[in-house]
């Protein structure tokens, strides 16, 4: 697979479990830090990684080592674990089964970018893209 040329970029989004406000700034510090470490240690490059209390948005350069329900499924429980049995601190963190992703072009990988940093403004604000956050309608799961 070294031989293969590939220039995939994903944006992920995905909730807490029934969207409950979950990601105080203690469990942001150490679930970043350790999302950063464990995308960089399955080959993906971060792009940028920002969210709020009850949901994260993640934009990465994706390599075809995994499919996206693969990554998912590997950040979403690897970061939950780490939280709740290694991180020492006394707060709980659980998911959403369901995740959004979309494909972004190359192009406006800048602008997705920016969209990620500015996630608690666009919360304050109500200044959303209903696509990026479509994810979130159905509470159920």
């Amino acid at each position: 697979m070294s031989k293969v040329f590939h220039k995939l970029f994903f944006h992920f989004v995905w909730s807490t479990k029934n969207r409950l406000p979950l990601i105080d700034q203690d469990v942001e510090d150490v679930l970043y830090k350790f999302i950063k470490r464990k995308c960089m240690g399955e080959g993906y490059r971060l792009i940028e990684l920002n969210g709020i209390e009850n949901h994260i948005h993640i934009l990465v350069e994706f390599k075809p080592i995994h499919s996206t329900p693969e990554f998912a499924n590997i950040i979403k429980g690897s970061s939950s674990h780490f939280v709740n049995k290694e991180s020492g601190i006394r707060k709980n963190l659980y998911w959403q089964q369901k995740y959004g992703v979309l494909s972004v072009s190359e192009k406006d990988v800048p602008m997705i970018q920016r969209y990620v940093q500015r996630q608690k403004d666009h919360h304050k604000n109500g200044d959303l893209r209903d696509e990026l956050e479509s994810v979130f309608n159905d509470e159920s799961s």
